[in-house]
């Protein structure tokens, strides 16, 4: 990264560091972007007594604002989240409401409430995780939370969250071109949230399993409205790839999802 601040080298990409741990301080390079679909969440463990009923979970929903989380720390390169499905596929209809979460519970406490406390678990390994939990504290404890926060390494915190050992925890997911949401049940235990029911598989299930646009888009909506009432977890933002090239570079990256790379081998430098 100081390097290619500096000018000594000529390309970097996001393939080793997400755009949040860049903090590039050069403005002489061009960006090329394609897809990633990697999505990032808050997930929850929703069998903890503390966040077990779907009000718990939606008042935390309600504190947290995803918006100003991608705008502070993804550089402007993330794209709000308000599901685990990108709202550009082609299922996901646009006229649907850009907040999904219902509005009957309030998201601040009131002076009467006993403060609520959480822990939140994130990979300290990555400057991004750790930029993301810092942030959600901020947010959560200025809507009466006592959060403490919970940075463990790479493979300690993969640990944790295979076995549950969280409250809440900041998660990353690839999703597939056919946003397979299979992810959610592939703990033993229940899940990655720790939670399962009938009903939610079997809308999970159906997304997959129908065909034909229309039916498509009323399978997911289904999902969703039932994913944003339960709140089994907590949608922040997606990521692309990206790939920052030195000015002096002529030509034109094109990258797509199966070539990153393609167009590279037409650039060059102008020689006098």
């Amino acid at each position: 990264i100081s390097a290619f601040d500096a000018g000594t080298i000529d390309a970097l990409t996001t393939s080793w560091r997400g755009f949040g741990d860049l903090q590039l301080t050069s403005t002489h390079f061009n960006t090329f972007e394609c897809q990633q679909n990697r999505f990032t969440y808050v997930g929850i463990n929703t069998r903890l007594n503390a966040f077990d009923t779907a009000k718990e979970r939606r008042a935390l929903w309600n504190s947290i604002d995803a918006k100003k989380i991608t705008q502070d720390i993804m550089l402007g390169k993330g794209i709000v989240a308000t599901s685990p499905v990108r709202e550009d596929v082609y299922f996901n209809s646009p006229e649907a409401d850009e907040s999904p979460v219902l509005t009957d519970d309030k998201n601040t406490q009131t002076s009467d409430e006993t403060t609520k406390e959480c822990k939140i678990l994130y990979n300290q390994d990555s400057k991004t995780k750790s930029r993301i939990a810092a942030a959600l504290k901020q947010q959560l404890e200025s809507k009466g939370y006592l959060v403490t926060l919970d940075g463990q390494s790479s493979a300690m915190y993969a640990d944790k969250v295979l076995v549950g050992d969280y409250e809440l925890y900041v998660g990353e997911v690839q999703m597939t071109g056919s946003c397979d949401l299979s992810f959610m049940f592939s703990s033993p235990t229940g899940g990655f949230c720790n939670y399962d029911d009938e009903e939610f598989r079997a809308l999970v299930t159906n997304l997959d399993m129908v065909v034909g646009e229309k039916e498509k888009e009323i399978a997911w909506e289904n999902l969703e409205k039932y994913y944003a009432n339960s709140a089994v977890q907590i949608p922040l933002f997606f990521t692309n790839r990206a790939c920052f090239v030195n000015r002096r570079i002529m030509g034109s990256l094109k990258p797509n999802l199966s070539n990153f790379f393609y167009g590279f081998d037409d650039m060059f430098v102008k020689h006098s």
